[in-house]
């Protein structure tokens, strides 16, 4: 949402989803704004068979980015959080 504020070129959007009791249903369709509801991208990763070790990486990026915090590079390398996605 920041970036929308400091580059007047950049637009917030996200994919549209239904969540059910059994899971989540992508709606294929590009909404305004950011998805305040959950991180469906992880979600997705996990249903499209990444690798464990990208998606846990991926969880704690988001928990320190929530933490705003600003220097992530110590808390995952670059060669951790590509592994096994080639």
């Amino acid at each position: 949402m920041q970036l929308a504020k400091i580059y007047p070129n950049c637009l917030n959007v996200h994919l549209g989803v239904e969540t059910h009791a059994d899971g989540l249903r992508f709606l294929y369709t590009v909404q305004k704004g950011v998805a305040l509801d959950c991180c469906y991208g992880l979600y997705a990763a996990e249903s499209a068979g990444f690798p464990q070790e990208v998606v846990e990486d991926a969880r704690r990026i988001r928990v320190i980015l929530a933490a705003n915090k600003s220097n992530i590079s110590r808390y995952v390398s670059y060669e951790s959080s590509v592994s096994g996605m080639c």
